[in-house]
């Protein structure tokens, strides 16, 4: 079984890695700020939000719910391949 700490950061680690992998880069200081504690995935750059929501100035680029959707969708297919393969696997063949 795992603890609050043990599973935030079991769903949060596949999330972080794929917002540093989608991050808008300039500097890359964006893709270095995001990390996952103890309460969830963080982004601590002081222009995250700007590029993340946007500014009148101009348009988002959402990477971080990008790779919130992302992540579900991996887990959404391998939680569908286990329940589909693992049947499979299981049984024997004669």
């Amino acid at each position: 079984q795992l603890d609050d700490a043990a599973l935030t950061r079991r769903v949060g680690e596949p999330i972080a890695r794929r917002a540093e992998a989608t991050a808008p880069r300039r500097t890359g200081a964006l893709a270095r700020s995001v990390s996952v504690t103890k309460d969830g995935v963080v982004v601590d750059a002081a222009h995250a939000i700007f590029v993340h929501a946007g500014t009148r100035h101009m348009p988002g680029r959402p990477f971080l719910t990008r790779a919130i959707d992302e992540a579900e969708a991996g887990r959404i297919a391998e939680q569908y391949l286990a329940d589909v393969l693992g049947p499979i696997e299981s049984s024997t063949y004669v």
